[in-house]
């Protein structure tokens, strides 16, 4: 495990990024699979693609609960779900990454 995927290993704020349009970039982007996500402490923007079984789904209109965000990515050849926590008032909240196996990543859906 390289040590980037180390440092993401413990929980620590995030946001998500590159939503231009607030909440509506969000559903936008949760309709396509995907979302970015800013580790603040380390700086590293990644974009995942979301495991949508594992997350939560993002009602009509208004909402305002946490959050659950999963999802996968390969970081510096490492294959990890990342998994993140997100108020849906500012967009932040909290996250990390747990290394997985081939087949586990193979496993994780969309």
């Amino acid at each position: 495990m390289n040590d980037l995927v180390k440092r993401l290993h413990d929980r620590q704020p995030i946001k998500l990024s590159r939503l231009k349009e607030g909440i509506s970039s969000l559903r936008a982007q949760y309709d396509l699979g995907y979302v970015h996500v800013l580790f603040i402490k380390t700086g590293t923007e990644l974009t995942i693609k979301l495991d949508k079984k594992n997350s939560s789904t993002l009602p009509d209109g208004q909402f305002h609960e946490a959050l659950h965000l999963e999802g996968k990515v390969t970081l510096n050849y490492d294959k990890v779900r990342v998994m993140v926590d997100v108020q849906p008032s500012d967009l932040t909240g909290e996250g990390a990454v747990s290394h997985v196996s081939d087949d586990e990543y193979e496993a994780i859906a969309f």
